[in-house]
């Protein structure tokens, strides 16, 4: 759902939320219905339906974005970034060790690094 893939906006209102993500607000509600038929948020409607805010998104809604702390969002986000860094180097040494540290986080390492963060962000939440 593109208009949810942005961010969580709690307590926000979807025309701002439309314009923000570059689609219609007719999209945008569609979109934030079905996410509340799912239980992933809290609406306050008005007029009719046709406006809306955003008044409470669930941990599973925010762990779908990404917004919420998890060991396989930050691997596939540090991926995510070494491809752009790649797309950025010049030819040489520096593009070489990204790519080398992107096929380890990437490939059959990505399990080890992912359960590492997990120990990571579990000791630094206080787990």
């Amino acid at each position: 759902m593109p208009a949810w893939e942005q961010d969580v906006r709690v307590l926000q209102k979807i025309p701002d939320i439309a314009v923000e993500v570059g689609l219609t607000p007719d999209q945008v509600i569609s979109s934030v219905r079905a996410l509340e038929a799912d239980g992933l948020l809290e609406v306050t409607w008005h007029m009719g339906g046709n406006y809306g805010r955003i008044s409470n998104a669930s941990g599973e809604a925010r762990r779908r974005i990404g917004q919420w702390p998890s060991a396989e969002n930050f691997v596939d986000r540090l991926v995510t970034t070494l491809d752009e860094r790649i797309e950025q180097a010049p030819e040489g040494d520096e593009r070489s060790r990204l790519q080398k540290m992107r096929a380890g986080f990437a490939g059959a390492s990505r399990d080890l690094a992912v359960d590492i963060t997990g120990t990571a962000i579990s000791r630094w939440l206080g787990g």
